[in-house]
């Protein structure tokens, strides 16, 4: 038996910091950025800030709490470094989010095609095949958001995109304009036109 049904969707989404993630590719790179800092800059060297100066490649970083637990996981083949803002370019970055609740949740893996970071800005961006998902578990059934870009905000715990969203869930699918996830109260809303179809018999 199918039903369609507009929805104000509200999926269990557990995500920290992803910029405490950036921080740690950002420390790999402090010496370079501090020689550059300390240097007089003419035009040809501020023409120049919008180059890239470096690459780092085969990049994993991990993140533990204090009791030792992974709480983050980031790998991505080829991290480009541009001084102006000190921008990071990440290619395919493909991030795992374990979870700290108990019992433990399946963690979230994150992946797309591109990824940047602006320091100043406070944001990272992912765009080209968005995709999240969680596996199944006792605590969580099997889920997939897709979207084209996703905008995150590290400092307010949460994440948008005004860009056409698929929720996936079995049994379940859903499509809407919108989304924004709000990792500290564990949800995603959907923005706007909000439809699915849910499948009685799937969802069993």
């Amino acid at each position: 038996m199918r039903s369609r049904e507009r929805l104000q969707g509200q999926f269990w989404l557990s995500w920290r910091m992803f910029w405490t993630i950036i921080a740690l590719l950002l420390a790999t790179i402090y010496s370079t950025w501090l020689v550059r800092a300390t240097t007089p800059k003419t035009d040809n060297a501020r023409y120049g800030d919008n180059i890239a100066d470096f690459y780092l490649t085969d990049v994993l970083a991990l993140e533990f709490n204090q009791q030792g637990q992974l709480i983050h996981r980031l790998v991505s083949p080829k991290v480009v470094h541009i001084p102006a803002n000190d921008t990071l370019l990440l290619r395919n970055p493909d991030l795992t989010l374990y979870s700290e609740s108990v019992p433990v949740k399946s963690p979230w893996r994150i992946t797309a095609l591109h990824g940047k970071t602006i320091q100043n800005d406070k944001q990272a961006w992912l765009w080209g095949n968005v995709v999240l998902h969680q596996p199944p578990s006792a605590e969580n059934k099997d889920s997939t958001i897709l979207t084209s870009q996703l905008t995150i905000y590290p400092d307010k715990n949460m994440a948008e995109t005004y860009a056409p969203v698929t929720v996936l869930e079995p049994g379940l699918e859903v499509h809407s304009v919108g989304m924004r996830a709000y990792f500290k109260e564990k949800r995603v809303d959907l923005l706007s036109r909000a439809q699915g179809v849910y499948d009685v018999n799937e969802a069993k």
